[in-house]
């Protein structure tokens, strides 16, 4: 009957008595064909009140069963973060450590909630009011140079902005500071904020510092590869320390010029490492193919031991064969050469998830046990699988872009 149901994903809820003796079965596997577009938050989902030997209790003061009751409130709880989409795997998380807390207190009342899924990621649920603050940027051209965007790191009561800036020849470090004097004059009421709080703060005020940093292409622009950094600000600041002297710096026109003394060397590895195109995306196709698999066994293990289905020592066991297989492909991905600039972000999209998978092997690992106490390892574990959804969703949308 549910795999009848066309949506892409699909949520069922149990709440009876041993509604936890079920199974589910393997989701999509991704192929080099359609890629990420059907295997990502496509599959079903299974989160039942209580284990398949338990029943499923009312709560003694709400007119409700225990498991509705807190995961209402854990649906309530998570709606109020302002975030433009919640996660399903973000309400489960808090769910188990509402009822773990209530069946501590209620030893006679213990309530032990099973959750599968075989979606490939999560189900994300669109909030309805998320107050989002988005942030803007200048870009602008010029005979000179051109400002590819302009950035709010404001502190404090500092209003300070970051530049990004392509140089469209070679300077001198005098004409350098003309033209950085020209884009601290165009940007220093630039409405750029981090936040609502920051434009009130700042509307209207000039820049108190103003960091800029020069290239002369695209591809320094996307490597964040610059030849210079600058720093000016006014004189209510600490030039002591903004304006510190180096080997390899100094001060033109009351601008602070960092010269990169190895830019060109840079630049040489770069051109020399440097990886063709379809190659690379072959080569992170089946890498992220390959790690996605491993990521999901490893995720659906975790869940049956958050379930009570296995103890701590079981999952270490069952992972132990998965955990080093993540460990090979992260470090097979990391010696892939630089990708070229126009797959950058997706590249990049995919580096970040591979890092994040990476990071389930320092939790339940014997290696690395006696680090974390239980606790600090299932928090630990819970904000890793929400970062590798998010960086799944994220790797979805440069593929998107990309046609990929």
């Amino acid at each position: 009957m549910i795999t009848g149901i066309k949506a892409k994903n699909k949520l069922v809820i149990l709440d009876a008595c041993f509604s936890g003796n079920y199974e589910i079965v393997p989701g999509t596997i991704i192929n080099d064909e359609e890629w990420l577009e059907p295997f990502v938050n496509s599959g079903c989902a299974v989160f039942a009140s209580s284990s398949k030997s338990q029943e499923s209790c009312l709560h003694p003061e709400q007119g409700v069963s225990i498991f509705t009751y807190f995961f209402c409130l854990a649906a309530r709880n998570c709606f109020t973060i302002k975030r433009e989409t919640v996660s399903l795997d973000r309400i489960r998380e808090v769910v188990f450590v509402l009822l773990d807390r209530w069946n501590q207190a209620h030893p006679d009342m213990v309530q032990n909630p099973i959750f599968r899924s075989n979606i490939g990621g999560t189900i994300m649920f669109p909030t309805k009011d998320p107050s989002i603050y988005h942030v803007n940027t200048v870009v602008s051209d010029h005979d000179d140079y051109m400002i590819c965007s302009v950035e709010p790191v404001h502190f404090a009561n500092v209003k300070r902005l970051r530049v990004r800036a392509m140089l469209k020849h070679e300077v001198t470090p005098e004409e350098l500071a003309a033209i950085n004097w020209k884009i601290i004059k165009e940007v220093s009421y630039a409405d750029v904020y981090q936040s609502k709080i920051a434009e009130k703060r700042f509307k209207g005020k000039p820049a108190n510092i103003v960091f800029c940093f020069f290239g002369y292409d695209i591809d320094d622009m996307t490597n964040s590869t610059y030849a210079y950094r600058t720093t000016w600000t006014d004189h209510n600041q600490d030039r002591k320390h903004w304006y510190a002297p180096s080997k390899h710096s100094m001060d033109i026109q009351d601008i602070h010029i960092d010269i990169n003394d190895g830019y060109s060397s840079i630049k040489a590895f770069e051109k020399a490492h440097t990886g063709d195109r379809q190659t690379i995306i072959g080569e992170e196709k089946r890498i992220v193919a390959e790690v996605i698999k491993l990521a999901q066994n490893v995720i659906g293990e975790y869940n049956e031991y958050c379930n009570s289905e296995i103890d701590e020592s079981e999952l270490i066991s069952r992972l132990k064969s998965i955990l080093p297989q993540i460990e090979e492909l992260f470090f097979e991905e990391s010696d892939l050469d630089i990708p070229p600039t126009d797959i950058h972000d997706w590249a990049y999209a995919c580096t970040a998830l591979v890092g994040t998978v990476h990071d389930f092997t320092y939790f339940y690992n014997q290696k690395y046990l006696n680090t974390r106490t239980p606790e600090n390892r299932r928090q630990c574990m819970d904000m890793t699988i929400s970062r590798y959804h998010d960086d799944l969703n994220k790797l979805e949308e440069e593929s998107k872009k990309l046609g990929i």
